[in-house]
C-alpha cells in the first residue's frame, strides 16, 4: 500500500458509497453499511489486525478495477481513514468527528434491512444487517452518550 496519507477530515462517506457501488467494485464487495459493521468489529477486536489481512474481505476476495493509482489510493485511504475514524471513537469515546446525521441513517436503513430480512425469512440478512446493527448502533450511541463532551471540546 502507497505511503500516500489518508484524507484528512471527515470521510467522505458519499465517494466511498458511490465507489462501493460502482461496476469498478467486485460484485461481492461490501457495501457501505456493511464497510462500517466490519471496520468496528476489527476496530474492537481483541487483536490488532493488519489491513493486509482484512482488504481483501472488504473486496469479496477479488481485486477492484481501480481507473489509476490516484483512485486506488483515494479509495484506500478513503477505508483506512474511516477505520482510524472508528478506532478513534472506541479509544477515546470522543465522538467529535463522526456526523449524527449520517449515523442515524446507516442505523435506520440496518433495521429497515433487518425487519426485511425478518419478514421474508431470509437469515443471510437478519445475521448480516443485525451484526452491522449492533456494531454501529455502538458506534451511535457513544455519539448520543458523549455528545456533550464533543461539543465542548475545541474545533
Amino acid at each position: 500500500m502507497s505511503q500516500t496519507p489518508p484524507p484528512a477530515g471527515p470521510v467522505d462517506l458519499e465517494a466511498l458509497d458511490r465507489f462501493l457501488m460502482s461496476d469498478a467494485s467486485p460484485e461481492d464487495c461490501m457495501q457501505l453499511s456493511d464497510l462500517d459493521g466490519f471496520l468496528t468489529g476489527i476496530a474492537i477486536g481483541p487483536e490488532p489486525v493488519p489491513p493486509s489481512e482484512w482488504l481483501p474481505v472488504v473486496w469479496g476476495g477479488e481485486e477492484p478495477v481501480f481507473d489509476d493509482a490516484e483512485q486506488a489510493r483515494t479509495v484506500i485511504g478513503l477505508i483506512m481513514t474511516r477505520y482510524n475514524e472508528i478506532l478513534r471513537v472506541w479509544r477515546t469515546r470522543s465522538t467529535r468527528d463522526i456526523s449524527l446525521r449520517t449515523f442515524l441513517v446507516l442505523v435506520t436503513g440496518l433495521g429497515l434491512w433487518l425487519t426485511y430480512g425478518i419478514t421474508k425469512g431470509e437469515p443471510p440478512i437478519v445475521i448480516a444487517n443485525g451484526v452491522t446493527l449492533t456494531l454501529a448502533g455502538t458506534i451511535l450511541f457513544f455519539k448520543l452518550r458523549y455528545r456533550d463532551r464533543s461539543r465542548a471540546a475545541p474545533a
